[in-house]
C-alpha cells in the first residue's frame, strides 16, 4: 500500500508540474469559432497578401485583425490593427478590437489608451465600457497581485465609475483583498459581484474556493470548487485545484478525475495560472488528513 501511495505521489506531483508550466487562462470554456481553422488560415493568407500589395488598405488591415483574433493570434493581430489606427485614428471598431487584443497580451495599459479613445469617439457604445472596464478589472488585479493597493483601487475605482454594477471590477476587487489577506472582504466582494452578474458564477465559486483555502477551510473550499465545475465541467482551473487539494490530503482517488479533466483542457486556461502563485504556498499548513 506505502507502494501505491508512493506511485501516485509521483504521478500526481507530475501532473501538477506539468499542468502548471501550461498556464492559466479563465475557468470558462471558450466560444466555438463561426469559421473552421483550415478556412480561418486561408482567409489570413489571402489578406496578407492584399495588405502586402497595399499597406494603407483599411479594409484588409482591419479584416486580418479580426481574422487573427478569431484563431486566437492576438499577438499577430495588433501589428494590422495598429497600423489601421495609424492611417485612420477614429476608426471606432479598430480602436476596439485593437484594445481587445492588447488585453488578451496582457498588455492592458497600451489597450487603456486605445479604448478610452474609441470611448470618446462612441460615448454610448457599452460593448466599448464593458472593454474599458474589463482593461481598468485587469490592471487592478495585477497591481493587487504586487501589493500595489493604491493602484490597485485607483483602476478599480475608474472601472465602476464607468459601470457601477461591473461584476468583474467587484471580482477584480475579491482577488485583491485575497491577496492582501483581508479574506472577509474578500468573500464579501465576491458574493457582491455574484450578485451583480451571474454570468461570473464560475469564477465566484472558483474564487470562494481560494479564499476558504487560504483559510484552511478545506470542506467549504472543496464545495465552492464543486459548485464550480457543477456550472461547467471542463473549467480547467477549479478541476486543477480540486485535484490538487485532494491530492494533498491524500484522497487520490478523488484527485484522479478533476486532475485528469484539468490536463484535457488545460488548452483553454494558458497564461494566468504563470501569473498566479504557487498552490503549494497557498495551501502551506492544511491538514493532510
Amino acid at each position: 500500500m506505502n507502494k501505491l501511495f508512493s506511485r501516485l505521489k509521483e504521478t500526481f506531483g507530475k501532473i501538477i508540474s506539468d499542468l502548471a508550466s501550461k498556464g492559466e487562462k479563465s475557468p470558462a470554456a471558450e466560444e466555438t469559432p463561426a469559421r473552421s481553422p483550415s478556412e480561418l488560415k486561408i482567409q489570413a493568407e489571402l489578406l496578407k497578401e492584399k495588405v502586402k500589395k497595399n499597406p494603407k488598405d483599411l479594409k484588409s488591415l482591419y479584416g486580418l485583425g479580426e481574422v487573427f483574433i478569431e484563431m486566437h493570434r492576438y499577438g499577430d493581430a495588433i501589428s494590422p490593427l495598429r497600423e489601421l489606427v495609424k492611417h485612420s485614428p477614429e476608426h471606432k471598431s479598430g480602436l476596439l478590437m485593437l484594445g481587445r487584443a492588447q488585453m488578451e497580451m496582457g498588455r492592458d495599459e497600451s489597450a487603456l489608451e486605445n479604448l478610452e479613445e474609441a470611448l470618446r469617439l462612441d460615448p454610448e457604445s457599452m460593448t466599448v465600457k464593458k472593454a474599458l472596464c474589463q482593461a481598468h478589472s485587469n490592471l487592478s488585479t495585477a497591481f493587487g497581485r504586487i501589493k500595489n493597493q493604491k493602484q490597485a483601487e485607483l483602476h478599480f475605482k475608474e472601472a465602476v465609475k464607468i459601470i457601477p454594477n461591473f461584476g468583474p471590477a467587484h471580482l477584480s476587487m475579491a482577488i485583491c483583498y485575497t491577496e492582501w489577506g483581508r479574506y472577509q472582504e474578500a468573500l464579501a466582494k465576491i458574493k457582491e459581484a455574484l450578485n451583480m452578474d451571474k454570468n461570473l458564477t464560475v469564477e465566484a465559486h472558483y474564487r470562494y474556493g481560494e479564499v476558504y483555502t487560504k483559510l484552511k477551510d478545506v470542506k467549504k473550499a472543496i464545495k465552492h470548487y464543486k459548485e464550480s465545475i457543477a456550472v461547467d465541467p471542463v473549467a480547467a482551473m477549479p478541476n486543477l485545484r480540486l485535484g490538487t487539494l485532494y491530492f494533498k490530503l491524500k484522497k487520490y482517488k478523488d484527485a484522479v478525475e478533476p486532475l485528469r479533466k484539468s490536463i484535457r483542457h488545460s488548452h483553454i486556461c494558458l497564461r494566468r495560472l504563470l501569473q498566479a502563485r504557487s498552490f503549494a504556498d497557498e495551501t502551506q499548513g492544511l491538514p493532510l488528513s
